[in-house]
């Protein structure tokens, strides 16, 4: 069997689909692959990470809210869905984010920022902007996106980490079906979504034919494969005979490394994947209808080291760098005139973010989250500082008495540098353990009108 066939095959480049709201949900065009719900709320809420900033911009908005604020909300989230429309995804991202600046309860733009994420593949972002919007609006459409991105995905991201194997194991079926990657002597392969693939082989064991099958037997796709001057063309198609997409797979004998090229049922490259002699992915580009580029860097257990995103042209638009435990250290965007702007961040030696330092334009800084742990691991404050160094804010986090679970956070209470309580707020859990509502109330325990959209 040839060796060109070592490598994990990888996820369909996601598309967009257009909601009432703006953009519902991302998904790839290939089959839809079944993942392990990710147990557990890691940070579901982060209510210590963030509330210091949800109190404090809420009264804010409380004062000065008008015609003129509404406004301004209103452009952002139109000119974030103008550019998602134009698949220009970070300044998609810096709008929406802008709107969050504005209106911390604006759900629209925490969904928004989720899909996006998504679509460019990066779950771990899409979970935390879903955790800091729970955490700031006890949304259920919040909650709920969130329970789909970890059922989804989380056997993907383990605590936000990449899963070694972890697209094979779910079961996909763009991955390799030949006998040596979980075929039975029949050449079947029973995937954990209830479908199965039945290969077919040449007289010299290559496969030819893979056909995917539904639980009842009726066919799902089939693949076909060719051989041509060490090269493997294998080519997707849909139940009818409509093609798909095809891929080029190249394997270079010597060093042992391969290389697959995906093209869309156009002949358009959509991505190129390298791996290396163990089979472990090492570099990923993705194109976009678009123009845009989307480049991954990986090390040799698999984690990200470096992720760069291009517009048409080449100019750069984004990139980001992870630690070799793979924890994401900083997270720029760039203008058309190269400046940059994004974040920092630290971690400790249980890779907890302990710090997050936001960069503005110019280079300065525009404000600090420090947070502190106590010995059971539960976030128990955050202090916000201002770019010159001085506190603005701090938020007190307390947990159920007796509680192992670091998530079950029941209040959170907000104070001024000069140590004067702002608000508190009192978390509602569902019976799953996710955060459902959160009360907001100002110090002489009277409830918050919030603003709500």
């Amino acid at each position: 069997m040839p060796e060109a066939f070592r490598g994990e095959s990888y996820r369909r480049v996601p598309e967009m689909r257009h909601s009432s709201s703006g953009f519902e949900s991302w998904q790839g065009r290939g089959r839809e692959v079944v993942m392990k719900q990710k147990k557990g709320n890691r940070g579901i809420f982060a209510a210590a990470g963030i509330a210091a900033a949800i109190c404090a911009v809420l009264v804010t908005v409380l004062i000065v809210t008008g015609r003129g604020t509404d406004q301004k909300l209103s452009d952002l989230l139109a000119l974030g869905e103008k550019y998602l429309s134009e698949l220009d995804y970070e300044q998609a991202i810096a709008a929406y984010r802008q709107a969050i600046e504005i209106d911390p309860r604006c759900e629209d733009a925490y969904l928004a920022l989720a899909d996006i994420y998504v679509a460019m593949e990066d779950y771990e972002a899409a979970r935390e902007v879903l955790e800091e919007g729970v955490s700031r609006t006890g949304a259920e459409a919040l909650s709920a996106q969130l329970a789909q991105v970890q059922e989804s995905y989380g056997a993907q991201w383990q605590e936000g980490k990449p899963v070694e194997g972890a697209e094979a194991s779910a079961g996909s079926a763009d991955a390799d079906t030949s006998l040596e990657n979980g075929a039975d002597e029949d050449g079947i392969i029973y995937y954990e979504d209830g479908t199965y693939g039945k290969t077919e082989y040449d007289t010299d064991g290559n496969p030819v034919r893979e056909n995917i099958y539904y639980e009842d037997g009726t066919l799902y796709r089939y693949l076909i494969y060719t051989y041509e001057n060490g090269v493997v063309k294998v080519t997707f198609y849909n139940w009818d005979g409509t093609l798909d997409y095809w891929e080029i797979r190249e394997h270079d004998a010597d060093t042992g490394r391969e290389k697959i090229t995906r093209y869309d049922e156009n002949g358009e490259p959509e991505q190129v994947s390298e791996y290396d002699e163990n089979g472990t992915l090492r570099r990923e580009i993705r194109y976009y209808s678009n123009g845009d580029i989307f480049e991954n860097e990986y090390d040799g257990e698999g984690n990200p080291v470096k992720s760069v995103s291009y517009r048409d042209g080449g100019v750069m638009t984004g990139a980001q760098e992870y630690d070799s435990r793979g924890n994401k250290l900083n997270e720029y965007m760039y203008d058309n005139n190269g400046n940059r702007w994004g974040y920092e961040y630290e971690y400790d030696e249980e890779d907890r973010r302990i710090r997050e330092t936001t960069i503005n334009s110019d280079g300065s800084i525009e404000k600090i989250y420090i947070r502190e742990f106590d010995e059971q691991g539960n976030r128990v404050r955050e202090t916000t500082y201002n770019g010159d160094g001085s506190v603005k804010e701090y938020t007190i986090v307390e947990y159920e008495e007796g509680s192992r679970d670091s998530e079950r956070a029941v209040k959170s209470t907000v104070y001024h540098a000069d140590g004067t309580m702002d608000c508190y707020i009192i978390w509602q859990y569902n019976e799953n353990g996710q955060v459902v509502d959160g009360t907001y109330y100002n110090p002489d325990g009277t409830i918050m009108e919030l603003p709500r959209r």
